[in-house]
């Protein structure tokens, strides 16, 4: 198994309808057939050095996870939704046991 891991820190002046946007969006993407599971969680705020939100999506393998990547929702997301908004991004892709 897959498993797509997302950092994100956003723009200043995002507010919090914005925030359950981005939130509301990213959960959308668990329709997509390819995802096994996604969680999406939200700083807890007890250092500002932290990011904003963390995605992880578990996938069957990496052609699942490149389906995802190119999948029309996924894209239409990022570019509409997340691209405006973001500040910084770090991602990695690790196997684990199922």
């Amino acid at each position: 198994m897959l498993r797509h891991t997302v950092i994100m820190t956003f723009a200043d002046d995002l507010d919090s309808a914005g925030l359950d946007r981005v939130v509301a969006g990213m959960k959308s993407l668990s329709g997509i057939p390819e995802v096994r599971s996604l969680h999406v969680g939200l700083d807890a705020g007890i250092s500002d050095r932290s990011a904003d939100l963390i995605l992880t999506v578990d996938f069957d393998d990496a052609a699942a996870w490149q389906t995802y990547q190119d999948h029309p929702d996924h894209v239409a997301f990022v570019s509409d939704i997340v691209a405006p908004v973001l500040l910084s991004r770090a991602a990695v892709q690790v196997e684990i046991d199922d």
